[in-house]
């Protein structure tokens, strides 16, 4: 960060917000994550593999969301009701006065937009320089599901454009899916054709697998399917999952299914087990805070009206649209728990700063779209300045020179973009990341990159031996 932001002139400085990772007590309501994973299957099924009865399928998640938030509240009891993002925002205000300074300058990333957007509306004196990248439009949380159905068509966008036609693009060479099959070349039309019998197939039937590892298993439509999802918030990853298609597609599950075995489940069992036992991870946290934050919204709130919004959103998007849902339907319940939390912020976002933000929205974020970014500016006005980052993946994740320069002449120098939009644009090409034309390469690499996780923020500070303050 330090690096990309300032040429190493600025420390960085990161905070854990309520309730994640080291911050205490960690909001878990499950005992052990193994609890949390007995439920997963029969409670992450997607719409189209209950079709023939997704009320069915409603009522019991539903009715396991409600034995959830009942034991946040046994485990938790009022601290539901401070969970909300203005309270991330007071936090944040709280290490601005530990540390003495005047204003807080840094980087925010997806649901960290979230928070400096409500910063910047409760302490709008207290904002230094601030990039928000992967803007989400918080007027949206405020609404009855608007978290879920804030972004469902850029998901499928990226699937089209980024990871089929990007794949067509860099050629077998690189990416798996283009070898033909039957002498011909591959075309966008008939891959997607293909990819779609083939996910199709899983909706009638799981594939069965067997790993040493773990003995009997099977790859589920609605795992695989997720796991499209969770790909499209990183480009790196996709040679992978190509090869994954192209291998379930000649009848070889390995990969799938490693995949599957993976990334599917909280707990590991391979993991050795402390003596007071392995705490549970905190994972009903991101549930709690998007209810906080809609806990007034208008929009009816019976099965009904989640049954028709399921509906629609998985009708937008089958990338998305179940994963989203997902996340949001367990708002139904929180107010039995938690009527009113102490505080959410409702206010305007139009205040007058010291200094511009600068917003980084992206043109294939599968979770903050572009629009989300230019909403948000237009309210801003002479507030916020924008870099449209051409690119995929979840926030800027996808290297471009032109908006790490800007990012950086803003966060050293203040220098903000003339022009309310500047486009930006990628250094390379997904596929291609690091090779070239001349260059060989595997299609398929041994393990998944890193993916970032994002949600938060951090603070830049010049470095305490200079006798710098907070930047």
């Amino acid at each position: 960060m330090s690096t990309r932001f300032s040429d190493g002139e600025f420390d960085v400085l990161g905070w854990d917000p309520r309730g994640v990772n080291v911050s205490r007590p960690a909001v878990e309501c499950f005992p052990h994550d193994a609890d949390r994973d007995r439920w997963y299957l029969l409670t992450s099924q997607h719409r189209a593999v209950v079709a023939a009865n997704p009320r069915a399928q409603l009522e019991v998640v539903d009715a396991m969301n409600e034995a959830m938030f009942r034991a946040c509240w046994e485990r938790h009891g009022d601290l539901g009701r401070f969970l909300s993002t203005s309270f991330v925002a007071r936090d944040l205000d709280e290490i601005r006065k530990a540390l003495g300074e005047e204003e807080v300058t840094g980087y925010l990333v997806s649901y960290g937009t979230g928070i400096g957007q409500t910063y910047a509306g409760m302490f709008p004196d207290r904002v230094g320089r601030m990039i928000l990248d992967g803007t989400e439009y918080v007027r949206d949380h405020r609404e009855r599901g608007g978290f879920g159905w804030t972004a469902l068509d850029n998901a499928t966008n990226a699937w089209n454009d980024g990871f089929i036609g990007e794949c067509l693009n860099a050629g077998p060479e690189y990416c798996a899916l283009a070898k033909s099959k039957d002498g011909k070349a591959v075309t966008a039309s008939g891959l997607s054709s293909r990819l779609d019998a083939l996910l199709s197939s899983l909706i009638a039937r799981p594939v069965p697998g067997y790993l040493k590892s773990t003995g009997p298993t099977m790859l589920t439509y609605s795992y695989l399917v997720d796991s499209i999802y969770s790909a499209m918030y990183s480009a790196r990853r996709w040679p992978l999952l190509a090869q994954t298609f192209y291998e379930l597609e000649s009848g070889n599950a390995t990969l799938a299914i490693n995949r599957f075995e993976s990334g599917a489940w909280w707990y590991d069992p391979e993991l050795p087990c402390p003596e007071a036992g392995s705490p549970a991870s905190d994972g009903e946290l991101g549930n709690l805070v998007i209810c906080a934050d809609s806990y007034d919204a208008s929009e009816p709130d019976d099965v009904d009206w989640w049954l028709s919004q399921w509906k629609n959103m998985t009708a937008k998007s089958w990338i998305a649209g179940n994963s989203r849902f997902y996340t949001v339907f367990p708002c139904r319940h929180f107010n039995t728990f938690w009527p009113k939390p102490s505080e959410v912020f409702r206010g305007d976002l139009n205040h007058t700063l010291r200094t511009p933000v600068l917003l980084i929205a992206e043109t294939y974020d599968p979770a903050t779209p572009l629009r989300n970014g230019r909403r948000l500016a237009a309210e801003m006005g002479p507030n916020a300045r924008m870099i449209v980052h051409h690119g995929y993946g979840h926030s800027s994740v996808d290297t471009s020179n032109c908006t790490d320069a800007a990012a950086k002449a803003y966060i050293l120098h203040g220098i903000i973009p003339k022009d309310s939009e500047t486009d930006c644009y990628a250094n390379e090409k997904p596929y291609l990341y690091g090779v070239t034309r001349n260059t060989t390469a595997s299609v398929a690499p041994t393990s998944e990159p890193p993916i970032q996780v994002h949600g938060g923020g951090f603070g830049f500070r010049k470095h305490l031996g200079d006798g710098g303050k907070m930047e």
